[in-house]
């Protein structure tokens, strides 16, 4: 996959560059709950069809969020140049940087709590013995 990080540098954290993500009116974050922002076909923008890259967060919680360009289809995926692998739009893949960092810092906090589970499990099985 072709991948340019030359203008996209990881995102860390609950902010970039000092500017905050949205909350909502009581003062959380706008979609920290929701795993995935996912598009109806009726729902992606009108000139979804002119779009010829996208942001892709699927891999950041091991790495950045990545800048791909290819072609959209119009059942809701794209599809990256020199790639047979298609990416779904507001699951794999976004139209802005701003709603991949959202996405990637979701994973990440979901990464994180499994982490925890898993090191849990394993110090009950250690004291166990």
């Amino acid at each position: 996959m072709k991948a340019s990080t030359s203008d996209s540098p990881s995102i860390r954290g609950p902010s970039y560059k000092g500017v905050s993500f949205p909350t909502d009116h009581s003062g959380r974050q706008a979609y920290p709950e929701k795993r995935f922002i996912k598009y109806a076909s009726s729902d992606l923008p009108q000139d979804l069809h002119t779009v010829r890259q996208v942001w892709v967060s699927k891999f950041a919680t091991m790495g950045a969020i990545y800048r791909i360009k290819g072609e959209p289809r119009d059942d809701g995926w794209f599809t990256p140049e020199d790639e047979t692998q298609a990416l779904r739009i507001g699951r794999d893949c976004f139209l802005s940087r701003y709603e991949a960092a959202l996405d990637a810092d979701s994973r990440r906090q979901h990464k994180i709590t499994s982490l925890k589970n898993t090191l849990e499990r394993i110090e009950k099985l250690i004291a166990s013995d």
